[in-house]
């Protein structure tokens, strides 16, 4: 193969070789990128574990919680002018203020806003007809509101009032004034002694762990044994929103995760090109070796062959000199010898002495010429074994380039091989026990389906069995008044 074919060669290779590399960079990126996004991902997913565990959101409301939220929630589809509850309609602005606001709101925490008196009577109409408990509600256009002092909003350090440290919509803002009134949220009880005791002021003060000092001077404290839990059911809520959209995200993520299978393909196809033009490389790097060789050769030749002309020209000129010489005592050789030679070259038949010394001359560079003939080619075949010998040696190299690469390709392959068959068993066992999980699977959905369809008679039983007791009590209501 020529230096051009091997260069040309090389650039193939090299830019196959460059855009698989690219290929297997961009997916481990990608591969790196999705496992930190899944680790994120389960980080925020076990923080929202831990806050739900922290507020006891697998609790069990009680009976009467849940009835009062149902009807709570009937209530709402009934009547449009149902806002909600009061703690459901504000937040503090600050997790801080917490106690402190659900102290300041008292009685009125679970209190229900309306829009009217009218709206009010028909709910409680409504409660009393479905025998569903008491309950207090506040209607937005009758209710009483004392104007807020706007002097407390800044009359001492570390007092607030506590209309100003929670959020809510301005529509229900008279329900907000009537249920917080003037009361101050303290950031210490020094603070609300100071604001009642120093300062006189007759008004409610909060403290934020929940101490409470009143009008007429009385002081309320310790520790409740009821938790914060009306503020942190919204937040349950919104947590386990947050959980499932998370669980979602890092399904999504496992879909679009590459795969190891394409990952290792590509390593291969790398390996197997790098050994490629490391093959290329190293003949070129031959071949160039040669042809250097060869040129610094023909340069030492050349540079030779300029000096040996001047040599040549310089015996030429001696060569004519002796020449020259050399005739004119050839000319005096040969007068005498054809004075001493003439009986003998009459008997032998030649003009001459001349003559016979050229033919004798002749049989002996015809002989020499024969000699020089047989001793050229000799070298000429010397030197093609020669060549033939260095042939042979490089493709001997090259061969054993190929055997060691076969060797290693050989022993990945047996490597692979081996992997393949550890999975195949691995993949065997998976299969046998995913098998039996089916079957566990089938034995339990069989079971479920009976306890439905048992479930299901019982909850058309119980459904015949509260219309009729809705009727009855529809009847019994129409006849006589029950108190709210």
């Amino acid at each position: 193969m020529t230096c051009f074919q091997n260069e040309s060669k090389i650039r193939h290779v090299g830019s196959e070789l460059n855009s698989s590399r690219q290929k297997h960079n961009d997916l481990v990126a990608r591969r790196v990128q999705t496992a930190q996004t899944e680790q994120e991902l389960n980080e925020k997913l076990e923080e929202v574990y831990a806050k739900l565990q922290q507020a006891n959101a697998d609790r069990q409301e009680s009976e009467r919680d849940q009835k009062f939220r149902e009807t709570l929630s009937n209530l709402k589809r009934t009547f449009p002018g149902v806002k909600g509850r009061v703690v459901d309609l504000c937040k503090p602005s600050q997790s801080r203020y917490q106690v402190a606001v659900e102290t300041v709101l008292g009685r009125n925490i679970n209190s229900v806003v309306v829009d009217t008196e009218k709206t009010a009577i028909a709910c409680i109409e409504y409660m009393r007809v479905q025998r569903a408990g008491q309950a207090t509600f506040i209607p937005l256009e009758t209710i009483q509101v004392t104007r807020v002092n706007d002097k407390f909003r800044t009359f001492a350090k570390g007092a607030h009032l506590a209309i100003d440290v929670i959020n809510f919509d301005a529509g229900v803002e008279r329900a907000m004034q009537h249920a917080c009134g003037n009361a101050l949220i303290c950031d210490s009880l020094d603070v609300a002694r100071h604001v009642c005791y120093d300062r006189g002021q007759e008004v409610k003060a909060v403290t934020l762990d929940g101490t409470v000092i009143h009008r007429s001077g009385l002081i309320t404290g310790g520790t409740s044994t009821h938790s914060s839990k009306h503020f942190e059911e919204r937040e349950v809520e919104g947590l386990r929103r947050r959980e499932a959209d998370l669980r979602a995200k890092l399904s999504e993520i496992f879909k679009t995760k590459p795969r190891p299978m394409v990952e290792e393909a590509l390593k291969l196809e790398i390996t197997k090109m790098e050994s490629e033009l490391t093959i290329v490389r190293d003949d070129l790097a031959s071949t160039t070796t040669r042809l250097n060789g060869v040129q610094a050769e023909i340069k030492t030749v050349s540079s030779n062959v300029k000096d040996l002309r001047k040599q040549v020209d310089a015996h030429q000129r001696e060569l004519d000199s002796v020449e020259r010489k050399q005739a004119r005592l050839r000319k005096v050789v040969e007068d005498a010898e054809d004075a001493i030679f003439a009986e003998f070259c009459t008997k032998i038949g030649v003009d001459d002495v001349r003559e016979y010394e050229q033919k004798q001359l002749k049989a002996q560079q015809d002989s020499n010429a024969s000699q020089l003939r047989f001793d050229t080619q000799i070298k000429k075949l010397g030197h093609q074994i020669e060549f033939a010998q260095e042939l042979v040696d490089e493709i001997q190299e090259r061969l054993d380039k190929i055997d060691h690469t076969r060797e290693m390709e050989q022993a990945n392959l047996d490597r692979q091989t081996t992997d393949k068959e550890t999975k195949k068993a691995e993949l065997k066992e998976i299969e046998q026990e995913i098998e039996s999980l089916t079957a566990t699977l089938a034995e339990l959905q069989q079971v479920m389906d009976d306890k439905t369809a048992a479930l299901e008679e019982v909850r058309k039983s119980g459904s015949k069995s509260t219309k009729a007791l809705d009727k009855a009590l529809k009847e019994i209501a129409s006849c006589v008044s029950w108190p709210v």
